[in-house]
């Protein structure tokens, strides 16, 4: 046999010895392969059982409108699906979907509390520097520590007491009067009923649009609310006088007035001084002066609308209080509404920051 035939034939034996080898593989194979596609009748139960299964929806969310004790505000959503209350009669769960608001009890975090402490003990210490640190940052801590310097009054240390009552002084000038009234319950209202007692969690489960999921801790918080909420209707409620002259010497003192929210422009004119010209006297349309304080003779209408109480043509019930003379006032622009600066006047108010009910 030639070379070049030998080589041929060698080819053509090489060829019919690999279609074998594939041919005799098959059988082997086809088992694994149909075993990925026909799970068997027993497997396919299963997967149609999986199938059938409804899959769990999370809850939808909450919103919420939490206020801190800084008197910040931010929208969260409540991740929680129900709160559990302390009673005096025993523990309640109640559905978040069912609260409209949760007046917080006093609360305040270990570390704090531990820093009021120390602080108030430095008060009476022989290093000056160190009482007067001492006093810088229980006035930075203001109403927080609040009852812990009303106990520290009763100190027979002359110097401590004298430096408590002056912080006393100074927090009661910032703070408004109602937060100083601190709850030791918590107050959750739904429709129709109010539930006083103690949440047996110190946090609630939250989604922030900036931060993702979070826990929001109790003690930072004064009040929450769902947005619709609106404050119960005051049964003492005054007709809107236009301006609370008359009240020029009431100092101290909290009304309750239902108004309707004014805009700038068709409110009837009032006399006004001017600043610097003694006898002078102006006829003015719907002005207001100062800002989150007011003179006295403001109008009561425009007043609402520029510190955000009411909006315009909303009719709802405030709480103002009375301030005696102010030495200045400042003028800005909020809410559509220009307030006027002014210099001395002899009576001003204040809104008692609550939500305005509006009528329906």
């Amino acid at each position: 046999m030639k070379p070049g035939d030998r080589i041929a034939c060698t080819l053509v034996w090489v060829r019919r010895a690999m279609a074998a080898a594939v041919l005799l593989a098959l059988p082997l194979t086809l088992p694994l392969v149909s075993g990925q596609n026909d799970k068997g009748p027993e497997r396919k139960k299963e997967d149609k059982k999986e199938a059938a299964k409804p899959v769990k929806k999370a809850p939808p969310a909450t919103i919420i409108e939490a206020q801190f004790v800084d008197n910040s505000t931010m929208k969260l959503r409540l991740r929680d699906e129900s709160v559990e209350l302390n009673t005096p009669y025993g523990k309640l769960t109640i559905p978040v979907r069912d609260i409209e608001r949760i007046e917080l009890a006093f609360r305040i975090p270990d570390e704090v509390a531990k820093r009021i402490e120390s602080a108030i003990a430095d008060l009476g210490k022989d290093d000056f520097q160190r009482r007067e640190a001492a006093s810088e940052e229980l006035l930075e801590l203001g109403e927080r520590a609040y009852p812990a310097l009303l106990k520290a009054e009763k100190s027979t240390d002359a110097e401590v007491v004298r430096r408590v009552r002056e912080l006393l002084e100074k927090v009661r000038a910032e703070v408004p009067e109602e937060r100083l009234d601190f709850r030791t319950q918590d107050v959750i209202y739904t429709e129709g009923s109010k539930n006083t007692g103690r949440l047996t969690s110190a946090t609630l489960k939250v989604q922030t649009f900036q931060f993702g999921e979070q826990q929001l801790k109790l003690a930072d918080v004064r009040e929450l609310r769902s947005p619709s909420a609106v404050e119960p209707e005051a049964a003492n409620a005054l007709p809107d006088p236009g301006n609370l002259s008359s009240l020029i010497g009431q100092v101290g003192k909290v009304y309750t007035y239902r108004i309707t929210g004014a805009g700038q422009g068709g409110m009837p004119g009032v006399a006004r001084g001017v600043p610097g010209m003694p006898g002078m006297m102006i006829a003015v349309q719907g002005f207001v002066w100062g800002s989150d304080t007011y003179t006295l003779d403001s109008s009561l209408a425009l007043a609402a609308v520029h510190a955000g109480v009411l909006k315009p043509g909303q009719t709802g019930v405030v709480r103002v209080k009375t301030l005696g003379p102010q030495a200045a006032f400042q003028g800005s622009t909020r809410n559509g509404i220009t307030s006027m600066a002014y210099g001395f006047y002899n009576g001003a108010f204040q809104f008692v920051r609550s939500r305005a009910r509006p009528e329906r």
